[in-house]
């Protein structure tokens, strides 16, 4: 389940990465960052993650780790797992994600467990709602780039018509009119 809740709360399919899933009541932030080589850069990962549970008052985590690499994710498994269960967080789980298998981070020789994200429920469930997971993390900042120039001059004019029908307004009216048209947009969509 773990597995495949990543792509739909990152909106990609992580490679390469340390994936926080938190839980807990309030607040729930979710993190990926690029997997560490080196000691030294995983001690800080841990640390900067460390840093936002604590903020954020998280109660328990999940860690996953997108490598093909046993040995990395048990060492960086070795360096995170004494620093949360120190803060009095709960670990759900530390996982090595492969392509095909999940394994226990902790144990280099784990022979894991096959996954399908293919026919998970949550798979099924995010299709049917129409959320889009991109292939990579590439792919999803591709998404943020508007890469037509018709669209890009058009998106450009549509704002400044808008911003044009503000000049000569006072402020005040601005704001308040702006807000009671969007209220009342708001509630014909709602009854629509």
């Amino acid at each position: 389940d773990l597995v495949a809740a990543v792509p739909y709360v990152l909106g990609f399919h992580p490679r390469d990465s340390v994936v926080l899933l938190t839980f807990g009541a309030g607040e729930a932030p979710h993190a990926r960052v690029d997997l560490p080589a080196g000691e030294d850069a995983q001690r800080e990962v841990v640390e900067l993650l460390a840093e936002v549970v604590e903020r954020h008052r998280v109660e328990r985590v999940a860690l996953l780790l997108y490598t093909a690499d046993p040995w990395l994710a048990a060492s960086f498994h070795d360096a995170a797992l004494p620093v949360f269960v120190g803060q009095g967080v709960g670990v759900v789980d530390v996982l090595r994600v492969g392509d095909e298998r999940v394994h226990s981070a902790g144990d280099p020789d784990d022979p894991g467990t096959a996954y399908d994200l293919t026919s998970h429920p949550f798979t099924a469930e995010q299709v049917i709602e129409g959320v889009v997971v991109e292939s990579s993390r590439d792919a999803l900042a591709a998404t943020l780039q508007c890469a037509d120039e018709d669209d890009a001059l058009a998106v450009t004019a549509a704002a400044e018509k808008c911003e044009a029908g503000f000049d000569g307004l006072p402020a005040v009216l601005t704001v308040q009119g702006l807000c009671e048209s969007l209220a009342d947009h708001g509630r014909w969509v709602q009854r629509t």
